[in-house]
């Protein structure tokens, strides 16, 4: 029995009646995020205020031997943690870049450095404490074909991640929030 007259029948039948799509797969990515973080002791204030300047650095290597990746944008947002509330975030730093990619390379990428101070101690708590960082990769269709982050909740979340702006409070759910807690 020939089996090529079946083939062919249900080729027909799929471009017919309209077959679903072939489903984006994902950028076979090797992400990597270095935070250039250094955390010192404040010239400019009290003894123990905290100074930090934020920086990262971000490769992106292509291991796909047949596709170049073209037309894509990688968002980078850094988050700090309020010291004296647990429950409220802030938008730290946001980095956007284009992603162009030749097969089997890799691309680097320096994001702008940010500038903070914050005191954890009892008598004047302050600011906010660096905690994590989300990186997300959009292809020119807006889907998204690769993803880091740590701590987890920054990956679940990010669809709501990607609409903040630098300096947004927001709470663990990441809805607006008000002014610091005091």
């Amino acid at each position: 029995m020939k089996t090529w007259p079946v083939l062919a029948a249900a080729l027909l039948s799929a471009l017919l009646h309209g077959a679903e799509p072939a489903k984006v797969v994902p950028w076979r990515l090797d992400i990597r995020v270095y935070s250039g973080k250094s955390d010192r002791l404040s010239k400019n204030e009290q003894y123990d205020d905290r100074a930090v300047k934020l920086g990262f650095k971000v490769e992106i290597k292509n291991l796909d031997f047949k596709k170049k990746l073209e037309k894509a944008r990688a968002t980078l947002v850094a988050f700090g943690k309020h010291v004296n509330s647990g429950s409220r975030l802030k938008v730290m730093l946001r980095h956007e870049f284009p992603v162009e990619i030749e097969v089997n390379q890799v691309q680097t990428e320096q994001s702008g450095e940010v500038l903070f101070e914050y005191d954890e101690r009892e008598s004047a708590q302050f600011g906010y404490k660096y905690i994590g960082y989300v990186l997300v990769i959009h292809n020119d269709k807006g889907e998204i074909i690769g993803s880091r982050g740590t701590p987890p909740m920054f990956v679940t979340n990010i669809d709501k991640i990607l609409p903040l702006k630098p300096n947004t409070v927001i709470d663990r759910d990441f809805r607006p929030a008000g002014g610091a807690p005091f």
